[in-house]
């Protein structure tokens, strides 16, 4: 299921954007103190996969934004940004996990036709 793909992008992705900005921030010091060409590249690389972590999580966020209804939100929120196991997302909305389940099934099969429609790898929220 290629939506199940794309959407697991976004896990931990707000972990993983501040360690690649740490990283950013210590190469940039060196860089400031040295002026080495070497290390303006590694930054130049660093900063790519900065901008790559960026325009996923606005991607996901966008795909999780097009949906009405605000429970389906919440799940992919949970599920995707915040990597939360069904039944603590069960917990929290005061639903069955089966009932999660299959609204969270029911979000990645339109996605998935999406997916298929544009037969792109991109979900354009539009």
């Amino acid at each position: 299921m290629l939506a199940k793909s794309v959407m697991q992008g976004g896990i931990d992705i707000d972990n993983r954007i501040q360690e690649k900005l740490d990283a950013y921030k210590g190469w940039l010091n060196f860089a400031e103190q040295y002026e080495d060409g070497v290390l303006n590249d590694i930054l130049e690389d660093v900063e790519s996969e900065l901008i790559t972590l960026f325009l996923t999580k606005k991607n996901i966020e966008d795909i999780i934004d097009s949906f009405h209804r605000s429970d389906v939100r919440q799940i992919l929120r949970m599920r995707y940004l915040a990597d939360t196991p069904f039944a603590f997302i069960a917990d929290d909305m005061c639903m069955d996990v089966d009932e999660v389940k299959r609204l969270h099934h029911k979000a990645l099969k339109r996605i998935d036709r999406h997916l298929e429609r544009s037969g792109e790898d991109d979900y354009d929220a539009t």
